[in-house]
This record gives structure tokens, C-alpha cells and sequence, in this order.
């Protein structure tokens, strides 16, 4: 998962909007707290999630990717 900075509050950018706060604070607190849900959910899946921040470096995301591809595939031969 690649999530956005502003809508899924980064710890380093994320920012509140001043108009509508309230509005705005619910509806950031309820996509991060789908996001939580959605990785338990994909987990009990037997899914591997892996999240990335949209600043964040995207050659060493790939390289992540890889790497639990790597390891799934080698934990199942």
C-alpha cells in the first residue's frame, strides 16, 4: 500500500485542516483506523502488507517488495 501523506496522517507530514476541524478530524481518524482494519484483515488472509509512505524512497519500496516475495517463495519450497 502506497498512503498519502495528508489522508492517512504521516507522522512527519501530516497536517489538519483549519476549516471544518472537526469534519476533517473524524474523517483522517477513520481512514487510518480502516487502514489498521484492512491490514488485520488482509493478514488473517495470509496476506503480507507492506506500507510505504508516498515521500518515502520508492527504489528501497521495491526492494521491500521484493525482499517478502522473496521470502514468501522461499517458505514455501
Amino acid at each position: 500500500m502506497i498512503d498519502g501523506c495528508f489522508w492517512h496522517c504521516c507522522p512527519v507530514h501530516a497536517t489538519q485542516p483549519k476549516a471544518n476541524a472537526a469534519w476533517w478530524r473524524a474523517k483522517l481518524a477513520g481512514n487510518v483506523a480502516r487502514d489498521r482494519d484492512t491490514d488485520r484483515r488482509l493478514r488473517q488472509a495470509g496476506w503480507r502488507v507492506l506500507r510505504v509512505w508516498e515521500h518515502g524512497d520508492m527504489s528501497r519500496a521495491a526492494l521491500r517488495v521484493e525482499r517478502a516475495v522473496r521470502r514468501r517463495q522461499e517458505a514455501i519450497r
